[in-house]
């Protein structure tokens, strides 16, 4: 997998973690996407990466759409947990059009 083509890169800095955002190509020339986060732990930084394929790529991004609406709609809530009959399912939104993916 490491012998991917990078075809898009996006890097989102968001307080003490980094997120690097890339669309690559495997050797089939398949498009997918690495999702990867690093953060600085001491002296070292620790780095976690994630990757969806292409054909997971529109469930996963309802899923993380339906993230957004929910925690939009509902403030935080100051640290204090909250009981499990108190969550919501938020109906994801309508499917993405296949232009407004980079790949």
């Amino acid at each position: 997998m490491e012998h991917a083509n990078e075809l898009f890169k996006e890097r989102v800095r968001a307080g003490s973690r980094t997120y690097f955002l890339d669309v690559k190509e495997t050797c089939e020339g398949k498009p997918y996407l690495s999702i990867q986060e690093s953060r600085k732990k001491g002296d070292s930084f620790e780095r976690s990466r994630l990757l969806i394929f292409q054909d997971h790529i529109d469930d996963f991004m309802k899923g993380l759409h339906s993230v957004q609406s929910f925690v939009a709609n509902h403030p935080s809530s100051g640290g204090t947990e909250k009981s499990n009959s108190n969550r919501q399912t938020v109906e994801p939104p309508p499917p993405l059009d296949e232009e407004e993916l980079p790949f």
